[in-house]
């Protein structure tokens, strides 16, 4: 009966309040695959005693699994886009449950790197995209808040995980803290059976673009180029700040406290970019957050304290977070909602190569210069890169759209400039069928040829 209620739930309406149950199953699964996964920095130091390897190649964990993870979700997001996004949910938590258990049980560094990097990236990647996708399926006027409160998973797994992973390795040890997180891992099936995608109106099933169409959208480019420079930053906090407070002092326990407040103001972020980005416009709240992500990465090195670091970790958190909302709810400005778990995914694999070499790099530079100075500076500027790059996305031309339409009573132009999707899906609901175009960019240095969407 519980899946048949589910099952029924397809039908309703975008912004219903089913699709508030979705996202709040979304942020589950992230909680798990994501949280687990960002607090691997939690292990550095009894991994860096046991095996007696550099932080270049601990990080490398965390970018392998980075990196897997949106080469998965291709595949993951147009299965979910077809087929629904519960047995792929269901493969996440059995493949993040896995990856901790064989890897409290081996004895060299290369078997940790594939048993926990591969395994974690499949059950990432089976869980981004595919639950972001659906949740973009779900809402039209306040998708960005959704995709904060989805996102917000992984900053509470940030924050939970880390504690619990610091307590029982400063107690047990880190192969028993592996064990209790794989039996964690396999509660996120509860939330799959939660996730259902929403049927779309036979009239419109067919108005998105294929693969092949998604990579030749204007702005698929410089999303791609957005989530490389931005993944390139946002990680290297997240992996190397447990590693940086203990290398000046700091206790294992208190360092473990700052991956945990990084993650609770990200989640704080999600919710609160997400909401302001619905009011004023998902671009404006993206460039905000980048260029103080950006400041405050560069400054990172200055902090000398717990004190200093643990306000480090809330600039950052709080503006990482809102980076991450409205990365996905650019892209569903551009792609229309039947085929963002697709697009999402494709986007999301400049992501995975930005953090995949982020960490790694930093790490090297740590290991070679014996400080994060020149790593700080390095991922700071790839904020701003990113914030350049966001300039050159598609926008529409609203001052001709609304002479096209102002005898059918379209929004104002201000609250069309705010909410450019539902100002494209309220021009194709007109009595012409007028389709709106992509501004094209004719200085743009990453810049394709204008789409139409409907």
């Amino acid at each position: 009966f519980f899946f048949e209620l589910v099952g029924a739930m397809e039908l309703a309406p975008p912004d219903s309040p089913y699709g508030w149950v979705v996202a709040v199953s979304a942020a589950s699964a992230q909680f798990v695959t994501l949280g687990s996964i960002n607090c691997f920095g939690v292990f550095f130091e009894p991994l860096h005693k046991y095996f007696g390897v550099g932080n270049a190649k601990l990080a490398a964990v965390v970018s392998l699994a980075n990196f897997v993870a949106p080469l998965v979700g291709t595949i993951a997001g147009n299965v979910a886009d077809k087929y629904g996004v519960r047995g792929i949910v269901f493969v996440a938590a059995i493949c993040q449950g896995l990856s901790f258990f064989l890897g409290s049980m081996v004895t060299d560094f290369m078997t940790l790197l594939l048993s926990y990097g591969l395994l974690a990236g499949v059950a990432a990647g089976c869980t981004i995209s595919p639950s972001l996708g659906i949740v973009g399926q779900w809402f039209e006027e306040q998708r960005a808040t959704a995709m904060g409160i989805a996102f917000s998973g992984s900053g509470l797994g940030t924050v939970i995980i880390p504690i619990v992973a610091t307590y029982l390795v400063e107690t047990k040890g880190w192969q028993l803290a592996f064990r209790v997180l794989s039996g964690l891992s396999f509660a996120v099936m509860v939330a799959a059976a939660l996730m259902k995608r929403r049927v779309i109106p036979e009239e419109h099933a067919d108005q998105g673009p294929g693969i092949c169409s998604i990579l030749m959208t204007q702005g698929f480019l410089q999303l791609f180029s957005v989530g490389f420079f931005f993944s390139y930053g946002f990680f290297i906090p997240i992996v190397h700040v447990t590693f940086y407070a203990q290398s000046l002092g700091v206790d294992g326990m208190h360092a473990g406290y700052l991956l945990s407040i990084l993650g609770l103001l990200t989640t704080c972020g999600n919710i609160v970019w997400g909401s302001l980005a619905d009011k004023y416009g998902n671009l404006t709240a993206f460039r905000i957050c980048h260029f103080v992500s950006g400041v405050a990465l560069c400054l990172w090195t200055q902090c000398r304290s717990f004190s200093t670091i643990a306000l480090f970790t809330i600039v950052a958190g709080f503006f990482n977070g809102g980076c991450v909302t409205c990365y996905p709810a650019l892209a569903a400005d551009i792609f229309p909602p039947e085929q963002l778990g697709g697009a999402i995914s494709l986007i999301y694999t400049g992501f995975g190569i930005g953090s995949l070499v982020g960490p790694i790099i930093t790490g090297a530079l740590v290991d070679s210069t014996g400080g994060y100075q020149l790593a700080s500076s390095l991922g700071g500027t790839a904020f701003f890169f990113a914030l350049w790059v966001a300039s050159y996305l598609p926008k529409l031309d609203y001052p001709a759209l609304l002479a096209e339409v102002e005898s059918y009573g379209a929004m104002e132009e201000a609250e069309a400039q705010r909410s450019p999707l539902k100002y494209r899906r309220q021009l194709s609901r007109t009595p012409d069928g007028f389709k709106a175009k992509n501004e094209p960019f004719a200085g743009s240095p990453l810049g394709l040829e204008s789409a139409v969407w409907p």
